[in-house]
C-alpha cells in the first residue's frame, strides 16, 4: 500500500509535475512510517536505511518503489548537467550505499546541482504562497541568478579591455603567455577579485572569456555603446559638422577616419564635443565614391544630414577640390556644410615649404639620420639622451622631437664621440660621419633657429588642434604668429645676435671657431650674400631667408580673404 502512495518520489524521475503536485510533494512528501521495514529493501550490502536520518536532512526522501533514497529538491527540479559530470545516486538514481551515506549526503549537499535545485525550489515555494508578487519573473529567478553572475564575471574582463584600450595598449602578445589581456587578468585575481578567481577556477575552458574571438566580440559591443552614446548626443544637437581624413590600416586597406564636432550641453553650460566614431572602408579613392560613403554612413548612423554645417579635410585635391572635391559635392546636395581646411594641417604644410631653404632641407635630414643611428641600435641607446623621431603625421610630436635635440645637443655630440672610439667598425664610421655633419658651424646655426621658432610654433599647432578651437582663435593665432615673425624679419639686425649667444656658447663647449663656408664666384647651390664676418653671413644666408620663407607661406597658406 505505502508501495503505490501518489507522493513517492520515485514517481516523479525524469518527468514534469504540474505546480499544484510538485508543491504538495515539497511541502509534504511521502516518506515511510516507524513500522517500515528497510531491512526488506536492502540489495547492496547488509546496512538498511535508517528513519532518523529524514529528519537530519530535509531535502531526503525515501522511494519504496526504487527501495532507496533520492533529494526532493533535485527531482523536481532537475540542474542542468553542466561540464560533462554525471549526476547519479539522489538525483538520477536510487541511493542504496547506506555503508557511505553520511558521507555522500555531505557531498551531495555542498554540490552546486544540488544548490541550484534548493535555490529554485525556495523560489517556486515563495510564488505558490503568494509571497512573490511577480510568478513569472520568480520562475525565472534562476536564470536570472545566472546572468547577474556572468555580468560579475564579465566586469572585470570589460574593465581589462577597456583599460587597455584607453591607454593604447594592446590586448595580445605573440603567445597568450605573453599577451597584456591575459596577464593583466590574472594580476586582478592575485589583487583579490574573488568572482573572477572562481570564474577561472570553476569555469569550462571553452566559457573562460579570454579567447581572441571574445575579445573581438567585447571590443565590437563596448565600440558600438560608445558610438550609440555619441551618435544619440550629435543627433540631439542643433548642427554639427563633420572631419574626415583618409588613412591605411597595418593590411593595406584604405578607409577614411570620421570624427564628429557637435556642441551639447553639460550642467547647464555650453561645451564643444569632437568625437571619433569609426572608420569607413573605402573601396574607391576617387571623391564622388568617398562623397556617397559619407552621406551613405551619416545616413546610416540616422543623422539629420540638413544639420550638418561643416566640413573639415585636409587640402589633397580629392578633398578639398572646388571644382568635384568631396567637400564641393556634398555642399552641392547640403548647402550649410562649409568646408574648411584643417588650420594646424596648413600651418604644417607651412613648415614643409621651408624645404626650400637648402640650409633648412640638410638640417632637418642631419637630424632624422642623427635620431635614427641612435634608435636602430639598443646599445647606442644606453649612451643617448632620450630622443624622439619627427613624426611625419602628429605634427606637435615633431616639434617636440626638434625642441628635445637642441636641448640635449650638447649629450649627443658626446655620445657620438664616445661612439667613435668605443664602438665597432660599422657604428664608428657611422658615428664619425654623423659627428662631422653636426659639428659645423653650418649646422648648429640653422638648428638654433629652427629650435627657436619651432619652439614658437608648438603651442600654437597644439591650440589649432584643440577641440575649442573656432575660426576666430585661429584666424587669431595665424595673425599673431605672422606679427611676431614679421616683426623678427623687420628686427633682424637686433634678434640675429641674441641668437649668436646661445650658438657662440654652443660653439665654445665644442671647441668650434665659427667659420663661413668656402666661397666661390660662380656659387649656384647656396647664398654667397656680402657679408663683413661669419656672424653677419649666416643671418643674411640662412636667417633672413629663413623668416621671409616662413612669411611668405603662412600669407599664401592663410590669406586674409579666407
Amino acid at each position: 500500500m505505502q508501495a503505490n502512495n501518489k507522493h513517492d518520489i520515485g514517481l516523479f524521475l525524469g518527468k514534469s509535475v504540474d505546480n499544484t503536485l510538485k508543491y504538495e510533494m515539497l511541502m509534504s512528501p511521502w516518506n515511510p512510517c516507524s513500522a517500515y521495514d528497510f531491512k526488506e529493501d536492502i540489495s547492496v550490502g547488509k546496512r538498511p536505511f535508517l528513519l532518523a536520518w529524514l529528519k537530519q536532512y530535509d531535502w531526503l526522501c525515501y522511494s519504496a518503489i526504487f527501495k532507496g533514497a533520492f533529494c526532493k529538491f533535485c527531482v523536481l527540479f532537475e540542474p542542468p548537467i553542466d561540464k560533462g559530470g554525471v549526476q547519479g545516486a539522489f538525483i538520477k538514481t536510487a541511493f542504496i550505499k547506506y555503508k557511505h551515506f553520511q558521507a555522500q549526503s555531505k557531498i551531495h549537499s555542498k554540490c552546486s546541482w544540488h544548490i541550484s535545485s534548493v535555490q529554485s525550489a525556495k523560489n517556486f515555494i515563495a510564488i505558490m504562497d503568494g509571497k512573490k508578487i511577480d510568478v513569472h519573473q520568480m520562475l525565472n529567478s534562476s536564470v536570472k541568478n545566472v546572468i547577474e553572475s556572468n555580468n560579475r564575471k564579465l566586469h572585470s574582463i570589460i574593465s581589462s579591455i577597456i583599460f587597455l584600450g584607453v591607454h593604447g595598449i594592446p590586448l595580445r602578445g605573440k603567445t597568450d603567455d605573453t599577451a597584456i589581456f591575459n596577464n593583466l587578468l590574472h594580476f586582478t585575481v592575485e589583487s583579490g577579485d574573488e568572482i573572477l578567481k572562481d570564474h577561472f577556477k570553476n569555469s569550462a575552458k571553452n566559457a573562460s572569456y579570454m579567447s581572441h574571438r571574445i575579445q573581438n566580440e567585447l571590443i565590437s559591443i563596448i565600440g558600438n555603446v560608445i558610438c550609440n552614446m555619441i551618435l544619440k548626443r550629435v543627433k540631439e544637437a542643433e548642427c554639427y559638422s563633420i572631419l574626415a581624413d583618409e588613412t591605411m590600416d597595418i593590411a593595406g586597406i584604405e578607409q577614411l577616419s570620421i570624427c564628429l564636432k557637435y556642441v551639447t550641453y553639460e550642467n547647464n553650460q555650453t561645451v564643444i564635443k569632437e568625437d571619433f566614431v569609426g572608420f569607413i572602408s573605402l573601396e574607391k579613392l576617387d571623391s564622388e565614391s568617398i562623397s556617397n560613403k559619407i552621406i551613405s554612413s551619416l545616413q546610416e548612423w540616422g543623422l539629420d544630414l540638413n544639420k550638418l554645417v561643416g566640413q573639415g579635410y585636409d587640402g589633397a585635391s580629392t578633398m578639398a577640390g572646388h571644382v568635384s572635391g568631396v567637400q564641393k559635392r556634398i555642399r552641392d546636395k547640403y548647402k550649410k556644410a562649409v568646408f574648411v581646411h584643417c588650420a594646424s594641417h596648413r600651418l604644417n604644410l607651412v613648415l614643409n615649404e621651408l624645404n626650400s631653404v637648402p640650409c633648412v632641407r640638410n638640417t632637418i635630414g642631419i637630424i632624422k639620420e642623427t635620431i635614427n643611428f641612435f634608435k636602430e641600435s639598443s646599445l647606442r641607446r644606453i649612451v643617448a639622451p632620450s630622443l624622439t623621431k619627427l613624426c611625419v603625421t602628429r605634427w606637435s610630436e615633431s616639434h617636440k622631437a626638434l625642441r628635445k635635440y637642441y636641448e640635449n645637443f650638447l649629450l649627443i655630440v658626446e655620445a657620438l664621440e664616445y661612439l667613435k672610439v668605443n664602438g665597432n667598425k660599422d657604428t664608428s664610421l657611422k658615428a664619425t660621419c654623423h659627428l662631422n655633419s653636426v659639428t659645423t658651424s653650418q649646422f648648429i646655426v640653422c638648428l638654433r633657429i629652427i629650435a627657436k621658432y619651432s619652439a614658437t610654433i608648438e603651442p600654437i599647432t597644439n591650440s589649432l588642434q584643440g577641440i575649442n578651437c573656432d575660426l576666430f582663435s585661429a584666424n587669431k593665432h595665424i595673425k599673431d604668429l605672422i606679427k611676431y615673425i614679421s616683426d623678427d624679419r623687420a628686427n633682424n639686425e637686433e634678434m640675429f645676435p641674441i641668437l649668436m649667444k646661445d650658438i657662440n656658447m654652443y660653439l665654445n663647449e665644442l671647441g668650434i671657431t665659427l667659420m663661413t663656408p668656402r666661397v666661390s664666384s660662380k656659387q649656384t647651390l647656396r647664398n654667397n650674400p656680402p657679408s663683413s664676418g661669419p656672424e653677419d653671413y649666416y643671418r643674411k644666408s640662412i636667417y633672413i631667408p629663413y623668416l621671409d620663407s616662413l612669411i611668405t607661406s603662412l600669407n599664401e597658406r592663410f590669406p586674409e580673404d579666407n
